[in-house]
């Protein structure tokens, strides 16, 4: 099965363009962007990768700065795509930082995929990364993604026909890839693993890629790239303003 991939923009973040690259731009203001990802079938089936941060004030207030106009609302967004999220019967989640599964009551008939390594450390976080995870312990209310079922895996595995997921540590310990079949080879959905086209290409001939300023563990990184390499897939970054350069992906 093929997919057809289209980026939908829900919002712009404003922050030091180090927290996307690892020892670099420090001091330097960017603006980047929110997206989730519609995957269409060739049989007409939609599914949604991510789920974009939630409200512009309260996210602003824990995190970083998000401004949106009225149509990067994801409700809104999602309308302007023709996408009725009622008719969405799956969706996965590269991981559970809030700007990635803040609007999962938005599809209710949705199975959600998630690693459990990712669902285990988002309930007990390094203290450096509490915040991040709007962690309980810290008086927070994590509900966007405590009110989800969710759909355990543990590690590689195909959600459907043309659809696989792999396990790529780093940036968070259950971080996941999605690898879409397309008319035009594979193409890898990769969250905050790979941010910004810089992550991936923008480093010397010896160490090409870049991670995260967030990560985790920073030698299961290197290893996630490694991983991602022997995909063969195009990349697609989880916040470059770049990605909207084509409105669907294979563009022609």
């Amino acid at each position: 099965m093929n997919y057809k991939i289209t980026p939908i923009d829900v919002g712009t973040l404003t922050c030091d363009r180090s927290v996307n690259v690892m020892l670099r731009h420090m001091g330097e203001i960017g603006t980047f962007r929110f997206i989730i990802w519609y995957l269409e079938g060739e049989d007409g089936r939609g599914i949604m990768v991510d789920t974009g941060p939630y409200e512009q004030e309260r996210f602003s207030k824990y995190h970083y700065g998000l401004t949106r106009t009225p149509e990067q609302v994801p409700a809104a967004a999602l309308k302007l795509h023709h996408i009725d999220p009622e008719a969405i019967d799956t969706v996965i989640l590269t991981h559970l930082h809030p700007d990635h599964c803040s609007n999962n009551h938005l599809f209710p008939n949705a199975k959600f995929y998630v690693q459990r390594a990712e669902l285990q450390y988002a309930a007990a976080p390094h203290f450096n990364q509490m915040e991040g995870y709007e962690c309980l312990e810290m008086g927070m209310c994590n509900d966007y993604y405590m009110h989800t079922k969710y759909t355990v895996l543990d590690g590689d595995d195909t959600i459907l026909p043309g659809i696989d997921v792999i396990l790529t540590p780093g940036h968070s310990p259950g971080s996941q890839c999605v690898i879409v079949d397309t008319k035009s080879g594979k193409f890898a959905i990769t969250g905050d693993t790979v941010p910004v086209f810089e992550n991936w290409s923008g480093g010397p001939a010896y160490c090409p890629h870049i991670p995260n300023g967030i990560f985790q563990d920073i030698f299961a990184y290197h290893a996630t790239f490694k991983k991602l390499e022997k995909t063969g897939a195009y990349i697609l970054p989880g916040h470059d303003t770049a990605v909207f350069d084509h409105p669907y992906y294979p563009f022609d």
